[in-house]
């Protein structure tokens, strides 16, 4: 008894594997012949908008899209081409100034500098910011120009811009105590 149940299982067994095997094959065809139809659906279309892509009677607007297009494509590789160009010329004409700046330091280090008489005697405001710079006078490389050295009319042109400074400071304190009457 016991050897016929287990006969009977075992043949239970075998066929619930056949059955299994069968379902799986017959699931594997299904989602084949889906895929199959799915890529002869997508070449259907393919070819439907491949007709109907570029219709003879709209061709003259598309080759004008074209040539308009690459005109454009053109103009911005020559703008930014251009925009390049001056960047790096911008970038050259500043390592230009940067060494004439140096040359002048240079030049400003191994010159003394001379101190003329009128700075100890003026009056500066305690506004200004003259307050804090102990030479006035003394010229300054950011200012000068590739000629220009301390002998060469900068006491004069600094003696202007001085001037000029204490007129504004004079106005500005006019327009304080204008405003502290107010």
């Amino acid at each position: 008894m016991q050897r016929q149940k287990l006969i009977e299982e075992l043949n239970h067994f075998a066929a619930d594997k056949d059955h299994k095997r069968e379902a799986f094959d017959l699931a594997n065809r299904i989602l084949k012949e889906e895929k199959q139809k799915r890529e002869e659906d997508e070449m259907k279309m393919y070819s439907l908008d491949r007709i109907n892509y570029f219709p003879f009677t709209h061709g003259e607007l598309i080759e004008k899209q074209r040539s308009i297009l690459q005109e454009i494509i053109k103009s911005e590789q020559l703008q930014t081409i251009n925009d390049r160009l001056v960047k790096k010329a911008k970038e050259a004409r500043a390592r230009k100034q940067a060494i004439l700046n140096q040359q002048v330091n240079a030049q400003l280090l191994q010159q003394p500098i001379q101190h003329t008489p009128f700075v100890e005697s003026t009056f500066v405001s305690p506004r200004s910011n003259l307050a804090t710079n102990t030479n006035i006078l003394a010229p300054k490389p950011h200012h000068m120009r590739v000629g220009d050295t301390p002998t060469n009319g900068m006491a004069e042109v600094m003696q202007e811009a001085l001037s000029r400074h204490e007129k504004n400071i004079e106005k500005l304190d006019m327009l304080h105590k204008l405003q502290d009457q107010d």
